[in-house]
């Protein structure tokens, strides 16, 4: 256990950061990661510069035609000393409760410089007095505006498109599991966004699979969720269960025994939910996902449930039916094992132009081929998924395993997989 003053002057240090943070790189380190680092098209890129130079000019303009009307300073000096001596304390004194309760000001976080961003304001306008240039003033203000407009603007069309991203994620999911069994632990790798919380994954999943109005308190979470950070990893790899928790009036309590693990590397990909005794992933996926991946536990999937259909005013309309719900119907074919099916569907889905993103979306379909020993069907995808050693050296195994169950004693299937999909190109 931490000494005293070890924990104390952590706090300390933490606090220092956290103000400095407040005050400081509040300005420089958003914009950096939102607008700089975020995937944005270049009609996006073009359109959040425009909005932000937009602005700054309409607050330029009204500061110089303004400048007539100035009075001078009508208080003595001491104001910007008091404010700025004012500004550290506020902004020092918000971020205590943060540190106190272990948690950093940081910009995984930003929500906690809420409290301390008065001090930062008051520290700033002290601070742009003390610069006798009014030339100067005028830059530093139209630099902070467009940094704070752009950085705005940028962060809401992060959350349109991540809002987007979530609803097209499980409307796949719905589409690929009729039903999910009650008591399963939800595992969910979204595209866009982080998960940072697991009711992000809990809350649309129980909205759709057990939507029935619970009159006790609190409400005992039907399906689960545990978000991939290294502890849960941990639990899912020792197979334990989770505490009991209260959160917010709904009862949630993990089991590590019996997870779904569903994962969607990039927002061009389908969604994939992983059967761990062959799960096929993509080079794309997060090391967290390949780790649980053996775990996920497809028969949590129940196959003979009648799909419901999504409330539209929580996930908006059906989509349309392009690469991905064919995707996800074939899977779930392959998955009940409706070869026949999966073909069809599949061959439905490539007469229509469609074409996956990512390669490993080939594998259902290349499964539903070998059960049903159709080895030229198999030849035109073996280039295909032998472009990169990792989905060739797990499509070989896929496949050999597939043949195994379903045809063992064809040794030309056997042969043609080996010297197709399992050899070095």
């Amino acid at each position: 256990m931490d000494s005293p003053l070890r924990v104390g002057l952590q706090w300390l240090v933490n606090a220092l950061y956290g103000t400095f943070n407040t005050i400081f790189s509040a300005w420089i380190v958003p914009f950096y990661q939102i607008v700089i680092l975020g995937e944005f098209s270049l009609d996006d890129t073009l359109l959040i510069y425009s909005v932000g130079i937009g602005v700054l000019i309409i607050i330029l303009f009204g500061l110089w035609a303004g400048r007539s009307y100035s009075k001078g300073e009508q208080t003595g000096p001491t104001w910007r000393r008091q404010a700025i001596w004012g500004g550290l304390v506020v902004a020092f004194v918000g971020v205590i409760p943060v540190i106190i309760t272990n948690r950093i000001v940081n910009f995984d976080n930003s929500r906690y410089t809420l409290a301390s961003s008065p001090g930062a304001i008051m520290i700033l306008v002290a601070g742009i007095s003390l610069i006798r240039s009014r030339a100067l003033q005028l830059g530093l203000v139209g630099l902070l505006v467009f940094l704070s407009v752009a950085m705005h603007f940028g962060n809401s069309l992060n959350h349109v498109y991540q809002a987007d991203s979530l609803r097209d994620f499980w409307w796949q999911v719905s589409w690929r599991a009729p039903q999910i069994e009650k008591g399963t632990t939800l595992i969910a790798d979204y595209s866009l966004m982080s998960t940072p919380e697991d009711y992000v994954i809990w809350g649309p999943a129980n909205l759709i699979y057990f939507p029935e109005i619970q009159e006790t308190v609190p409400i005992k979470i039907q399906l689960p969720a545990s978000i991939l950070v290294e502890e849960n990893v941990m639990n899912i790899l020792g197979s334990g269960v989770g505490y009991p928790r209260d959160r917010r009036g709904n009862y949630v309590r993990e089991d590590f025994t019996a997870v779904l693990v569903m994962t969607q590397p990039t927002s061009d990909s389908c969604v994939r939910i992983l059967d761990g005794s062959m799960p096929e992933l993509s080079p794309l996926d997060r090391y967290e996902v390949m780790l649980t991946a053996p775990y996920s536990l497809i028969g949590n999937v129940n196959m003979a449930a009648t799909s419901q259909p999504l409330p539209e005013d929580i996930f908006g309309p059906e989509p349309v039916h392009g690469w991905c719900y064919y995707y996800q119907k074939f899977a779930l074919a392959s998955q009940m094992g409706d070869w026949a099916s999966a073909i069809t569907l599949g061959e439905e889905a490539t007469s229509k132009g469609f074409r996956p993103f990512d390669p490993v979306e080939w594998t259902p379909l290349l499964r539903a081929y070998v059960a049903t020993r159709q080895v030229g069907a198999l030849g035109p995808y073996s280039g295909i998924m032998n472009m990169t050693p990792f989905i060739r050296n797990q499509t070989c195994q896929i496949l050999k395993q597939t043949a195994n169950e379903t045809a063992p004693d064809d040794l030309e299937l056997l042969t043609f997989i080996n010297d197709n999909y399992c050899r070095l190109p």
